[in-house]
């Protein structure tokens, strides 16, 4: 069986300086607080927690802004209770976050593509001061105001091809509407890639974490293909008799999964 590897694999920047604040500043600190994980994926949680990193951590610790950022107002409830913060927000949703904020001062209602209860959403939702509406699908964006001087931007693991489509449904509504790509280019080159993989490929192996929305969209626009698709955590997920009859499997990954674990996989899969 050949084994064919994306050349778009592991953390993408922002999870690798992610990665990289949390860990720095886990060694000069000794502990840093979180509500969460710092990106989506279990292997990359269990290693910082053995750095002290997490919710179990002393109440007087750090405090540690994931990756996907945190709303303004709780932002300054932090720092009004005098708690130290450490800020590993993603330049990329960072972006997205002043743009919101510019899109609330100038008086524009944004909408914002993407998944209601990510985190990543509800951080950049919470700078547009209550203007503004989160669409997942076309058939939401039926509920923007139609007097609303109109912004559009997406979550930054969104999907490429239905944000263009959201785009185009909103111009032929709202002519003078502002749309923003906000859609980080590593999503776009993983996107890109599994979509051109899966035509070639018997069976495609998705490796990444089940709660990671880029792990899921790659999956989804795989399985488009016809082709079995395999969303595994580890390498021990993987069985050869899933892959009986298989002569080319494709593997990609989601931009939060660590290195060691996809080495694990390509391993695995090649004593197939």
């Amino acid at each position: 069986m050949e084994v064919i590897v994306g050349r778009h694999l592991g953390f993408c920047a922002g999870v690798r300086r992610a990665v990289g604040i949390a860990t720095e500043a886990a060694e000069r600190h000794g502990h840093l607080r979180s509500d969460g994980s710092l990106v989506h994926n279990r292997q990359v949680t269990e290693y910082l927690a053995g750095l002290g990193v997490g919710p179990d951590a002393p109440d007087d610790a750090p405090f540690l802004i994931r990756a996907h950022g945190i709303a303004p107002a709780e932002r300054e409830a932090l720092l009004a209770a005098g708690t130290v913060l450490v800020d590993a927000t993603c330049p990329h949703i960072a972006r997205s976050q002043r743009l919101a904020r510019e899109a609330a001062d100038a008086g524009a209602f944004l909408v914002l593509a993407g998944d209601r209860d990510h985190a990543e959403v509800k951080a950049v939702a919470g700078a547009a001061d209550g203007r503004c509406l989160v669409v997942t699908d076309l058939d939401d964006l039926a509920a923007v105001p139609a007097d609303a001087a109109v912004v559009l931007v997406a979550q930054t693991t969104f999907s490429v091809a239905l944000f263009e489509k959201m785009g185009a449904a909103l111009r032929e509504r709202f002519p003078g509407c502002r749309i923003v790509d906000t859609i980080c280019r590593a999503t776009h080159d993983r996107q890109d890639e599994v979509d051109r993989l899966s035509e070639n490929a018997d069976a495609v192996a998705v490796v990444g974490g089940r709660n990671s929305a880029n792990t899921r969209r790659l999956a989804e626009i795989s399985a488009r293909h016809g082709r079995p698709v395999f969303v595994v955590e580890t390498e021990a997920e993987l069985a050869p008799e899933n892959f009986a009859g298989v002569d080319k499997v494709a593997v990609v990954s989601g931009a939060s999964t660590p290195d060691w674990v996809i080495d694990s996989v390509l391993a695995r899969l090649r004593e197939f």
